[in-house]
């Protein structure tokens, strides 16, 4: 009976795994396709919506943000960007923020990743500000979701540089 459980779990999630991986982009392992789902669309989305809950939920407990000169643990810089994301709505400001990326290692339990995101404000009359900021992300699979456990923000880069990488 055990060895027929185990077959019946087998041939019912082998064909789910190949579905997730047909859907998901030419290079993109099934795990590259949950992280953006569950991170990077996830952010993206909480950026949009101006909730810094959502965007929080995306990162590991125990999460470090590295910018230049400085380390935080996320859980003292997320109520920062919380209050950034407050001031920015009470001025009828908007924000998006964009990721590409130039390196995705990845496995079932971890990942590591580089790229750039590219931040975007437009302010109560319409103006656009972009700002691009290469990064490198680490990340981990914590109670079967993926969260950042380390972000690293380096120096703003230019359009430019953005432009040249694939989305």
């Amino acid at each position: 009976m055990k060895l027929l459980t185990v077959l019946a779990a087998v041939v019912i999630s082998v064909p789910a795994v190949a579905a997730a991986q047909a859907n998901a982009p030419a290079g993109t392992t099934a795990s590259t396709a949950a992280i953006d789902e569950q991170v990077w669309s996830a952010i993206s989305a909480s950026v949009v919506a101006q909730d810094i809950d959502a965007m929080a939920a995306t990162y590991h407990p125990d999460a470090v943000v590295v910018t230049p000169g400085r380390t935080v643990p996320a859980r003292n810089q997320l109520p920062q960007w919380g209050k950034d994301m407050e001031t920015a709505k009470a001025r009828g400001e908007t924000a998006t923020v964009a990721f590409r990326f130039t390196k995705r290692v990845d496995n079932v339990e971890t990942a590591f990743e580089t790229g750039m995101f590219k931040y975007t404000v437009v302010d109560s009359t319409g103006k656009a500000t972009s700002y691009h900021v290469p990064m490198e992300a680490l990340l981990v699979r914590l109670h079967d979701r993926w969260v950042v456990l380390m972000e690293r923000q380096f120096a703003a880069a230019t359009a430019q540089d953005w432009d040249a990488l694939t989305p």
